[in-house]
């Protein structure tokens, strides 16, 4: 089974002519897999490979590869995190932001688990995380993708 999915992983890699594009295409899936919409992942890849001109099989692959159900938990975890130390450091309450209807939601959440939800940490640390990875993921890639290119 490892052995498929590692030649299914190289023939979509080899189906894409441009490093450039490719290393854009991973960059996109990271973003995607750290995006803290819920359930929009899929569309967001169909768009994204529509509106960029990408290959939507590599961005589907990576971007589940990445943000699946073993992964979720610890991926929005560190998103809420992210957003809850930046909005803290800049001395923002992100409690005081949450919309009205999330405050039934954050008592039971609270009572059962002793944690509350910011919504606000939550969306300002997985926007802000996936835009840091993605940026960070782009030269790494394209440069590997070069470097394999010159046969080197």
């Amino acid at each position: 089974m490892i052995k498929r999915f590692y030649t299914r992983l190289c023939q979509f890699i080899k189906s894409e002519r441009c490093p450039r594009k490719l290393s854009f295409s991973v960059a996109i899936s990271v973003f995607i897999a750290f995006s803290p919409f819920v359930g929009f992942h899929t569309l967001m890849a169909f768009a994204f490979s529509w509106f960029f001109a990408l290959n939507v099989g590599i961005l589907l692959a990576l971007s589940n590869g990445i943000n699946n159900p073993w992964t979720m938990l610890p991926i929005y975890a560190t998103d809420h995190v992210v957003g809850d130390n930046i909005l803290s450091w800049l001395g923002i309450d992100s409690m005081q932001l949450n919309p009205s209807w999330i405050v039934g939601i954050n008592d039971w959440i609270f009572n059962h688990t002793g944690m509350q939800l910011k919504v606000w940490s939550f969306l300002v640390g997985g926007n802000l995380l996936s835009l840091l990875l993605a940026m960070i993921i782009y030269p790494i890639v394209r440069y590997i993708l070069a470097y394999r290119a010159h046969g080197v």
